[in-house]
């Protein structure tokens, strides 16, 4: 039986934050803090996900979101935890989430100078079968400080991003962050609370094995996207379909194994399903930071400037070779 060291306790995510910002004497700590508060509102999700069946948070409410989608109760429960996080912060002025039409001024602190763009829940119909669920997350800088949030404000690129990031609810918790100089990886250790660096310096393979994409949906699909897998699984390259439901896990394991996930447009979704706002600029930006790339299938997913809150988009991300592979 291999020997585990159970006296180093690891570098914790405060610990790892804290050395960044000393490589940087001008840093203010204030992403320190968000950090802090996304981790503690991650570890407290992370509790409720795990009684989302004894506690039947994973049923429907019987509402219809304003992206469209039917709304779980884990879904309001997790935009809560969320937003409660963050009211006390004064470091964010507004929130924009999946789960409301609006965003939502939560300060009019001079310090509130950033954004939250947020999916509270990600796969939210995996909790009633046990599977991974995720949140994602990505911030702006607030550029009128003390002047009232509106949904203008955040209807920019990608490209203005400064920090992105997900939680992964799986077999163990994850969270997974950039602020624009690579991206690294921590696991919760739920014996003592902290989210632990297990994954330093994330680097997604140029190529890999894994198409995370919805293929009971090929039939729909536009010629470009059926086109692309059958010529990737053509190949006889050890190519394998793994989709979960959730983007953010499908993204992660394309990030570490290398791969794509892939959501083109469909009858259903005739624009794409992911939001632009909350989900695919976090996730494009990511996959960015980690030498990857993503695209809408014409361009790149960060040069979109969305013209409404809950607009959305196809997208392929991942490996930086496949993902330029799709592109007309």
């Amino acid at each position: 039986m291999a020997h585990l060291d159970m006296t180093d306790p690891g570098i914790t995510l405060s610990r790892h934050i804290i050395e960044q910002e000393h490589r940087h004497p001008s840093a203010t700590g204030e992403f320190s803090v968000l950090l802090q508060q996304l981790s503690y509102a991650g570890r407290t999700l992370a509790h409720v996900i795990g009684r989302a069946a004894m506690d039947k948070i994973s049923d429907p409410t019987g509402v219809t979101g304003p992206s469209g989608d039917q709304q779980k109760r884990l879904d309001v429960v997790a935009d809560e935890i969320m937003r409660d996080a963050f009211v006390r912060s004064k470091l964010v002025a507004g929130i924009a989430s999946e789960e409301h039409e609006d965003p939502a001024e939560i300060t009019v602190s001079s310090k509130a100078g950033y954004l939250l763009c947020l999916d509270p829940i990600d796969g939210s119909a995996n909790a009633s079968v046990d599977a991974t669920l995720g949140t994602i997350f990505g911030i702006f800088r607030h550029h009128e400080a003390n002047g009232l949030v509106t949904a203008d404000d955040f209807l920019r690129p990608g490209t203005e991003l400064v920090a992105a990031g997900y939680l992964l609810y799986g077999p163990a918790t994850m969270l997974v962050y950039t602020v624009g100089e690579g991206v690294h990886g921590f696991t919760l250790d739920a014996t003592v609370g902290e989210f632990l660096l297990t994954h330093p310096n994330i680097v997604c393979p140029p190529d890999g094995p894994i198409i995370a994409a919805n293929t009971a949906r090929y039939a729909e699909w536009p010629n470009q996207a059926k086109q692309y897998v059958d010529t990737v699984f053509g190949e006889g390259r050890g190519r394998m379909v793994r989709y979960s439901g959730a983007p953010v896990a499908d993204l992660h394991r394309c990030l570490v194994e290398g791969g794509v996930f892939l959501y083109p447009p469909d009858a259903d979704y005739p624009t794409g399903k992911l939001r632009t706002v909350y989900e695919a600029a976090p996730l494009g930006f990511i996959a960015e930071q980690a030498g990857g790339a993503a695209s809408s299938g014409v361009g790149r997913i960060l040069e979109i400037t969305p013209t409404s809150l809950h607009d959305t988009t196809p997208i392929i991300v991942g490996s930086r070779t496949l993902v330029s592979r799709y592109e007309v």
